[in-house]
Parts: C-alpha cells; structure tokens; sequence
C-alpha cells in the first residue's frame, strides 16, 4: 500500500485490505452492470425502432386522411422515440465515463496487474473504438430517418391536397 490510506479509511492493515478488495470488486461490478444496462437498453430501442419501421414499411402510400393520420402517427412516435433514446444513450455513457475513470483510479491504487487502468486508458484515448461511444450516435441515425419520412410525408400529402383542389376547380 506504500502508506497510503485504504479504501476503508484505515491504515492498510489486513482487515481494511480485504475491506478494500470488497470494494474494488463492489465498485468494478457497478461498472460492468452499467456496461450491460447501456447495451440491453440500447438493444431495446433498436428492436422497437425496427417495429415501427417495419409498421411503416408495410403500409401501403396514404391516400385517405385516416392513413395519413396512422402513417403521421407512426413518424412521430418513431422520432420520438430516437430523440429519447439519444438522451438515454449520452446519459448512459456518461455514467460509464464516470465509472471507468473510477475504476482506473482504483485500479492504479489496488491492483498489481494494472489490466484495468490500461484497458481503460485505450478505451479513453480511442473512442472511435469504444463500442458504448459509437453506439450512442446510433438513436441519431434513426432521427435522420424519422425526419426523412416526415418530409416526404407532408410532401407527398401537400400534393395530393393540390391536385384535390385541382380537381375540384375544374369542376
């Protein structure tokens, strides 16, 4: 310990050393269960991103007012949804941050390996490699998409009230 303060705020004797080994287990957990949190909720979003998407997929172009109400419905809930999921994702990498410096703080202190200090440090120093940082830009991805959808749907349903109203004048 080289006369450092444990974890437990003692001296280093063998109890506090294995009070502290507790810890870095405990805080290490903490770390890995929001690693895992972050991708299932990740996953999550995904899989009701490709409902809604396959819902859209399958509908025929709107031609009454209640398919336009049903389509627009759709485009909304889907964008939504992703602008909530991108909160949720830069929430969750956030604490993941937070918890990998912990973690490496720790581990420069109480491991003899070292393994997670420097993992962590390649992690930190190669985002574009850190699978949590590239998945967080994924929910925009799907905002991009919603917003097309959108566009083409009040332009598809602003033509169709032009050539009704067209029609209607040459009546």
């Amino acid at each position: 310990m080289g006369g450092r303060q444990s974890i437990a705020g003692d001296d280093g004797s063998p109890k506090n050393l294995s009070m502290d080994i507790a810890v870095f287990r405990a805080i290490t957990d903490h770390y890995r269960q929001d690693l895992r949190e972050f991708f299932t909720r990740s996953n999550f979003y995904l899989a009701v991103q490709g409902a809604l998407l396959s819902a859209l997929g399958i509908r025929d172009a709107p031609v009454s007012a209640f398919d336009y109400i049903v389509t627009s419905g759709i485009i909304v809930a889907g964008l939504v949804l992703a602008f909530f999921w991108c909160f949720v994702a830069f929430g969750g990498v956030f604490w993941i941050r937070l918890w990998r410096t912990e973690v490496r703080e720790l581990s420069r202190e109480y491991s003899n390996t070292k393994s997670y200090q420097r993992m962590e440090n390649f992690a930190e120093d190669n985002p574009h490699k850190s699978p949590e940082e590239i998945t967080k830009y994924l929910p925009w991805l799907f905002v991009l998409f919603w917003l097309i959808f959108a566009a083409a749907c009040l332009v598809n349903g602003l033509y169709e009230l032009y050539a009704g109203l067209k029609c209607l004048m040459h009546l």
